[in-house]
């Protein structure tokens, strides 16, 4: 099944606060758009439990999966959701934030691969948002 909707959107921010300020926009803004189903991925579960921290004043619906949660659990994608990459790995969403998609996070041949996967994981709407250099396959 390909992917129907806008176009993908490629954000920058000056620093993390602002990076964190631009997805809390973003989640929103795919709630107005009626999505359903909302990821925010992150490389590792590490990340991912950072970013759900982080998120949780300006968008306090954000729930974490990082892994220990049951299958069900996981499987349970209705809202707004950030998890790592590896966990979403054949799901689909209506809308998928990148977060972190910089050169740095995202450097190596396996972090390609990664960054291919997040990518395809959208079924509408697909944005990407970085400090610093994005990722050299932006």
């Amino acid at each position: 099944m390909g992917r129907h909707g806008s176009p993908p959107v490629v954000r920058a921010a000056p620093d993390i606060d602002a990076l964190t300020a631009l997805a809390a926009r973003e989640v929103e803004s795919n709630r107005e758009k009626g999505c359903q189903t909302i990821a925010l991925l992150c490389k590792t579960g590490g990340e991912a439990a950072r970013w759900q921290r982080r998120l949780q004043a300006a968008a306090p619906a954000v729930r974490l999966i990082a892994g220990g949660e049951s299958a069900a659990a996981e499987r349970s994608l209705e809202g707004t959701t950030v998890m790592p990459i590896y966990l979403a790995k054949g799901l689909e969403f209506d809308a998928v934030v990148v977060l972190s998609a910089d050169r740095r996070t995202f450097h190596t041949p396996d972090d390609k691969r990664l960054l291919y996967i997040a990518c395809t994981r959208a079924l509408h709407h697909l944005t990407l948002l970085y400090t610093g250099e994005k990722a050299e396959w932006i």
